[in-house]
């Protein structure tokens, strides 16, 4: 069920993650996705589930003289502060071995 309803809303938002792509890659002139692992669900074994969250850039790598991340006001761009403000910063696709889901969105509107 979560499977097929995630693939359904995929397919109904493609062109808007399609367009979101494009805009950021632009207007960041970097990678437009922002991935990093995060634990899931607890396995059968009691081990967290690893999986890939991929969500909009809304900030820049920018480092100070020293190589340390600039603080986060500085490193939001524009763009990334209207992702934000719409809430398509949370369009999210997360990836495990054996699903693929799409949250953020419909979390939101459910």
């Amino acid at each position: 069920m979560d499977l097929s309803l995630s693939l359904a809303a995929l397919t109904v938002l493609s062109p808007l993650i399609l367009i979101l792509a494009l805009v950021s890659a632009v207007a960041m002139r970097d990678n437009p996705f922002f991935t990093q692992k995060r634990p899931g669900r607890t396995k059968k074994d009691g081990s967290p589930r690893i999986f890939s969250l991929i969500k909009f850039r809304t900030m820049s790598n920018a480092r100070d003289k020293n190589g340390e991340l600039l603080p986060d006001e500085k490193r939001l761009s524009r763009y990334g502060r209207i992702l934000r403000r719409t809430s398509l910063a949370r369009v999210i696709i997360g990836t495990t071995l054996k699903t693929q889901y799409l949250q953020g969105f419909l979390r939101t509107a459910i």
